[in-house]
């Protein structure tokens, strides 16, 4: 997913990805303080690296086939 500005610039706004069939966002996460995100970076609590993590999507089922 993808923003475009209107200087034709993307910015992203997250990954998803087939598996299984279902569709998934990945997020970065930091399960010890329980924060998730959309963006890499560090944890703005313990300041440590973000794992990745592909989460079920809340959007819609992923096309067939």
């Amino acid at each position: 997913m993808a923003l475009r500005h209107d200087n034709n610039h993307l910015e992203s706004s997250g990954v998803r990805l087939i598996r299984g069939g279902r569709l998934n966002d990945i997020a970065y996460v930091r399960d010890v303080c329980q924060i998730t995100s959309s963006v890499r970076g560090v944890c703005p609590c313990c300041q440590n690296d973000w794992r990745t993590r592909g989460l079920p999507s809340l959007h819609e089922s992923a096309p067939p086939g």
